[in-house]
């Protein structure tokens, strides 16, 4: 479960790299300011509706028009002490990140919708070393624990930073220290489900079919997914730019992605993520995707799903 090597740049396109991300972060920067989000859809108080895939349209005084964007989600930090919104701009494949506090969120008969409306998911803990099995299973847990009235045993588990460090440490445990033999990871997630009062369900690989229908439908009822797969040599450069609007100043991040590997590609490694959500754009299917690699969450096609044989990639569902 060791990440591998990043792909490096030959030195001379380092300046060239260094000048279009100057340039992508001027164009991005909303400067200082509240920014508006006005999703498309109505808002029943009684229930979060606004779930990823949301059109929002953002406006704000440094942009020359309404900005189109989908929605992703609102995400705090592992401690909960800060959220923050993830707005997907199509058309620029710019992903933005902006802190709730610079945030107005309103409802397309422009009535304010509070924060607790709108879909909540918990960042990453990055992972040490090659621990991104045991990273990816506390994650998905902790996103299980963000649902309404999780079983006690969960909130006990992730109540206090002692008890989640515990969590988090029985499932480094049992896959790296001690594990049992055969399949580590799934002897693991399968005591750890048992130990909290949640439940795990393996997805079948009996057919492409219905392997992706499986992920998705899981994910339409908001159950998170954890996915294990073949990596090739080096991350894959996602077609989009995560920006940060969180400091002082705009900063783009990494664009480099693990992915299953596929056809004939060669194996190099194996990796572990959770699915959060799955949501259309642009006339696509996409998952949002918890890597423990990084904080913010990304993104895949649906049709990373397709390399399911080539890259021995297989799924659990965590659910009570």
């Amino acid at each position: 479960m060791k990440p591998l090597s990043k792909l490096r740049l030959p030195a001379l396109l380092f300046p060239v790299l260094l000048l279009l991300l100057s340039t992508l972060a001027l164009a991005a920067d909303f400067c200082a300011g509240l920014i508006h989000a006005k999703f498309d859809a109505p808002v029943d108080e009684a229930a979060a509706r606004i779930s990823p895939g949301t059109t929002a349209i953002l406006t704000h005084r440094s942009l020359k028009k309404e900005l189109v964007t989908r929605f992703l989600g609102r995400f705090q930090l592992p401690d909960g002490s800060e959220h923050s919104y993830l707005f997907y701009d199509t058309a620029a494949e710019e992903i933005h990140l902006i802190p709730a506090s610079r945030m107005h969120l309103s409802d397309s008969k422009d009535t304010a919708v509070k924060s607790e409306q709108v879909k909540l998911y918990v960042r990453s803990e990055m992972q040490e070393g090659g621990t991104c099995a045991a990273y990816s299973l506390y994650n998905c847990i902790r996103q299980v624990g963000m649902k309404p009235s999780p079983p006690a045993q969960v909130q006990d588990g992730l109540a206090t930073e002692s008890e989640r460090l515990r969590l988090l440490m029985k499932a480094v445990d049992q896959i790296y220290v001690e594990p049992e033999p055969g399949d580590a990871v799934a002897h693991t997630i399968e005591n750890l489900a048992t130990e909290y009062g949640l439940k795990s369900r393996v997805i079948s690989r009996s057919s492409k079919d219905g392997f992706r229908s499986r992920i998705l439908k899981d994910l339409q009822t908001g159950w998170p997914v954890l996915a294990r797969f073949d990596t090739e040599e080096n991350m894959l450069p996602t077609a989009y730019t995560l920006i940060s609007h969180e400091g002082p100043k705009v900063e783009p991040n990494d664009r480099d992605l693990w992915v299953p590997k596929p056809i004939k590609a060669g194996n190099f490694g194996s990796h572990a993520v959770v699915f959060l959500a799955a949501f259309e754009a642009k006339g696509e299917q996409f998952i949002l995707v918890s890597d423990p690699n990084w904080e913010v969450p990304r993104i895949w096609p649906v049709s990373y799903l397709e390399r399911m044989n080539t890259a021995h990639m297989a799924a659990w569902t965590i659910f009570y």
